[in-house]
């Protein structure tokens, strides 16, 4: 998704990120889970003000004493908030059953966001999970490619 949302061009920089998030959060009926994820992001290289929105993928790992969950997002940023949806594949208690759903998610902040997500599966009610998560985003610096990129 991101080498698609990068321009081409004969020498292309993919000024990349990454962040690792850490969260912990509140989920009606589900208790108090602890979440964790990866993020690989793309700085754009558009005009102002445009330059701020910054397109993302997220893997994630959610997990309570009563469920787990593991999520695939793409995101966007803009400057301090961001927005995305994806994939959520949940398990459920000591059994081996897996459910898919869709994923909604909102956050605000710097460093440090408040974050809501949204996770509705066929097996229960809509979820609403809200949360408090630290996230640390690293340059992976310019990812320098020869000639024109190939998909």
């Amino acid at each position: 998704m991101l080498i698609i949302l990068s321009p081409t061009r004969t020498r292309a920089e993919l000024p990349l990120y990454i962040s690792p998030g850490l969260q912990i959060g509140y989920t009606s009926g589900k208790g108090i889970p602890i979440s964790t994820q990866v993020t690989l992001g793309l700085f754009l290289e558009v005009p102002y003000p445009v330059e701020f929105l910054i397109p993302g993928t997220t893997i994630g790992y959610r997990y309570s004493k009563k469920e787990t969950m593991t999520y695939f997002d793409a995101q966007f940023s803009y400057l301090f908030f961001g927005a995305g949806f994806g994939k959520a594949y949940k398990k459920k208690g000591a059994i081996s059953e897996t459910v898919t759903g869709f994923r909604s998610k909102a956050w605000a902040g710097y460093l440090l966001l408040l974050t809501h997500d949204r996770t509705t599966v066929s097996d229960s009610v809509p979820r609403n999970h809200f949360g408090l998560m630290v996230v640390l985003p690293m340059p992976l610096g310019d990812l320098m490619m020869s000639g024109p990129m190939v998909i």
